[in-house]
């Protein structure tokens, strides 16, 4: 066994990864998938079957779909809070720069496109002898970060057995690397290796990466590294697999597989539809019982004229009236209709029987959604991450927590909500605070402000509403 074998699920989503990416991408990407996503029609030539590719029009679908469920989740900024000192792991939170609200983007469009992605909590070797600030670690640039992975790159992975638990105690992640090209000073080429996440025998946390060999053909690694936090080896892989299920690798789901299916098939009816178009939408001359001299040319236009000495002769033109390409046209729309439905259905839970409309307000939540999986998720690993990376570093990891925004459709509070929940809150059921909340939630009040800023907000518009009071005595004194 070496070290690139891939998993057996990795092989088996990897066909679905591909056509994913391929819709996500978009046309360039499909034509270049030639039969792989449209059958070569038996009878046509190599250029004849490029130019019925290339008169197919991609409907991008899929593309739209994800942006849209990713603006929707991101109408509203995660909620972040991290330790004093920490805050520039907000800013700063992967190994190529990217803020933490950018990688948090990133995961959501890659777990709805492909169903996963990897995270890897990694810091730099350092000397530990000399005691540093956290901040005079982040000057020196010695800090906590996280690299991630896409799906394809994840390619294998085993479980240990403990106790009455199951724990990931190997990870294999392929990388791509940038080396100097060696007859080239001013170019550089892209190189494979392997790094390896694992557990030794005492369950002790190690990587190491594996490189080719001079002969090209033999994988060899370099000396196990053993990260340290707080004194003491990690006795878990620091490494995140986000699905719709949380962190769960092994999980199979592509939440978008039907909609690329679909968005496929309508790519083949393209295809035939716009072939058929080409070869039939033009009218053909036709002209019947007229012997035409050699080398003689006819025009044809409103202004020429064209004469037939035989009264059995005539001229019309020839155009398709068939109904093959109306049925074509028919299933590119039906196809249309339910790449909109299954796209919709990333906001909708579960149907538990007939639903009032006042608890539609559940689906606007959409905590049940699929949607709302991909947000719990995602939340939960980022959480996870990002106290790894504080307690790292000798924080206080209790102090973290991210949640991305779980309510993504608008909704604005009706006046009759807003009277109900006044009254609540001054019959004592609840708190001036949980009034404030519930005005956020139901958007009266913006997002971006707390509390306890909006009450001295407050406080500040009451005392400039006073009246001002003139001492007069004091002004008689001083004219005197």
């Amino acid at each position: 066994m070496t070290v690139e074998v891939t998993h057996a699920l990795h092989d088996q989503l990897a066909t679905q990864w591909q056509r994913s990416r391929d819709a996500i991408a978009g046309q360039e990407a499909i034509i270049a998938g030639g039969d792989a996503y449209v059958p070569k029609p038996s009878g046509l030539e190599t250029s004849e079957w490029k130019a019925y590719l290339n008169r197919g029009s991609w409907y991008g679908a899929t593309r739209r779909t994800i942006d849209g469920m990713s603006g929707l989740m991101f109408r509203k900024d995660p909620h972040i809070e991290l330790p004093a000192g920490y805050e520039y792991l907000e800013t700063l939170a992967t190994s190529d720069g990217k803020s933490l609200r950018e990688l948090a983007d990133s995961m959501v469009e890659e777990v709805l496109g492909v169903g996963r992605m990897g995270l890897l909590v990694d810091f730099p070797t350092i000397d530990t002898s000399q005691p540093r600030t956290v901040a005079q670690a982040e000057q020196d640039g010695d800090r906590p970060y996280l690299s991630t992975y896409v799906a394809e790159s994840i390619i294998n992975w085993r479980w240990r057995s403990l106790k009455a638990y199951r724990i990931l105690d190997r990870v294999i992640l392929h990388e791509t690397v940038s080396v100097q090209d060696p007859n080239d000073e001013f170019n550089s080429v892209d190189s494979d290796q392997y790094r390896e996440l694992g557990l030794d025998e005492v369950g002790d946390y190690y990587q190491r990466v594996w490189t080719l060999a001079d002969d090209k053909k033999t994988w060899v690694a370099d000396e196990p590294l053993y990260p340290v936090s707080r004194g003491q080896n990690l006795r878990r892989l620091p490494f995140f697999c986000v699905t719709t299920m949380g962190d769960f690798i092994d999980s199979s789901i592509l939440p978008l597989i039907d909609l690329v299916d679909l968005n496929i098939a309508h790519w083949k009816n393209s295809c035939d539809y716009e072939h058929g178009l080409h070869f039939t939408g033009n009218p053909m001359p036709v002209i019947t019982g007229y012997d035409a001299k050699e080398g003689e040319s006819i025009t044809i236009g409103s202004q020429a004229c064209l004469t037939l000495t035989d009264p059995q002769a005539k001229a019309f033109y020839m155009e398709f009236t068939g109904v093959g390409l109306g049925a074509i046209a028919e299933a590119m729309k039906k196809k249309e209709s339910r790449m909109a439905t299954v796209g919709s259905r990333l906001l909708m839970e579960d149907p538990k029987g007939v639903e009032a409309a006042d608890t539609a307000a559940i689906h606007r939540a959409g905590e049940n959604s699929v949607l709302g999986s991909i947000s719990a998720a995602c939340s939960g690993v980022l959480t996870r991450a990002y106290k790894l990376m504080v307690d790292w570093t000798g924080g206080n990891q209790e102090d973290v927590n991210v949640q991305l925004n779980m309510d993504f459709l608008p909704w604005s509070m009706d006046a009759q909500m807003v009277t109900a929940l006044v009254a609540a809150q001054q019959t004592g059921l609840f708190s001036k605070q949980t009034l404030f909340q519930k005005f956020q939630e139901g958007e009266v009040i913006p997002q971006g402000i707390d509390y306890e800023t909006d009450q001295e907000r407050i406080e500040e518009e009451m005392m400039l509403a006073l009246p001002m009071v003139v001492d007069t005595g004091q002004i008689d004194a001083n004219q005197q």
